[in-house]
């Protein structure tokens, strides 16, 4: 049985699966095997592993560096198939040398952290604002490049401007909808900039609670 998965169950789903993202409606990976040999000796057993589940996905072998994309066709999107698929191919992985912490990338996992009184208050405008979806009561990048955002529920209110903000960019057809939105969902518009041509360039809005960010015009 393969179950469609929503993008909250999919951002949800790579919790267990270091190393993997989500981006272009797929799973990927790349891993770096030691040589070549290696490097194909994963690529056959994942085939083998496809060939048995009828479900195969789309590699891309570069000397020792193999990127998998797993989808499913039918129905279109990320399935079961394709998270269960992706934990074998770690296994397999693993079995060659291959482990999730041997991981090129050490970058620091960033989030981003917002007080306020009241978090579930907050965290529709901020999905509204980012795109992002809602799982366990933090903001995530569905497609998994973005730093996660977390609401700190404080017993003091905001005083004074923000000392760090998001910079949010969007395209001009784009940005005066989506400042539109964010104001009918309690947000207030502090201040507009104009450039040098006497065009809008940026708004700085705040959520419910005042805390501040730039809505800044491409």
């Amino acid at each position: 049985m393969r179950d469609l998965l929503t993008e909250e169950q999919i951002v949800a789903a790579l919790r267990d699966l270091p190393a993997w993202s989500y981006s272009d409606g797929a799973l990927r990976r790349t891993l770096e095997a030691t040589d070549f040999a290696t490097a194909m000796a994963i690529v056959d057993d994942v085939a083998r592993v496809a060939a048995a589940s009828d479900h195969h996905p789309d590699i891309d072998i570069r000397h020792n560096r193999v990127s998998f994309a797993l989808h499913t066709w039918t129905p279109a999107g990320v399935t079961t198939a394709d998270v269960e698929l992706a934990k074998r191919i770690a296994a397999i992985a693993a079995d060659h040398g291959v482990h999730t912490d041997d991981a090129l990338d050490t970058r620091p996992r960033l989030e981003i952290c917002i007080d306020c009184a009241d978090p579930a208050a907050l965290l529709p405008w901020w999905s509204v604002a980012l795109r992002y979806v809602e799982v366990n009561g933090e903001l995530v990048d569905p497609d998994g490049n973005g730093p996660t955002v977390w609401f700190q529920k404080v017993p003091e209110t905001k005083s004074v401007k923000n000392r760090v903000h998001l910079d949010l960019y969007l395209p001009r057809r784009e940005a005066a909808a989506r400042r539109a939105l964010l104001l009918s969902l309690g947000g207030r518009l502090i201040k507009e900039f104009d450039n040098s041509r006497g065009e809008e360039s940026f708004w700085v809005i705040a959520d419910p609670e005042g805390n501040e960010m730039c809505l800044c015009l491409d």
